[in-house]
């Protein structure tokens, strides 16, 4: 993926590395409906690696709110996506 992406991932992950919902959940809202980019951002990435991320980490209250996050997403790209949640789970039980 391009650097904008990466560049949001960076950022979100010490947030989740602390386990702050709330400042999680303000970042995501402040990206995704407040700030223009140059261009239209892949947030299909961007949530994996964040959920991905989290799950790793143990937070589940954070892959709790980010499920809802996952229900905005077009049913194509969500097909595309399932398979992020079986890994998920395996982390999450690890």
């Amino acid at each position: 993926m391009s650097r904008l992406e990466d560049h949001l991932v960076s950022t979100i992950k010490p947030l989740i590395n602390k386990g702050d919902l709330d400042l999680v959940k303000e970042l995501w809202i402040e990206y995704s409906e407040e700030t223009e980019f140059p261009r239209e951002v892949a947030w299909d990435y961007v949530f994996q690696k964040v959920y991905i991320h989290a799950a790793l980490k143990k937070h589940r209250h954070i892959c709790e709110w980010l499920d809802s996050i996952f229900l905005k997403f077009d049913p194509i790209i969500q097909i595309g996506m399932r398979h992020t949640f079986a890994y998920a789970r395996t982390l999450l039980a690890e």
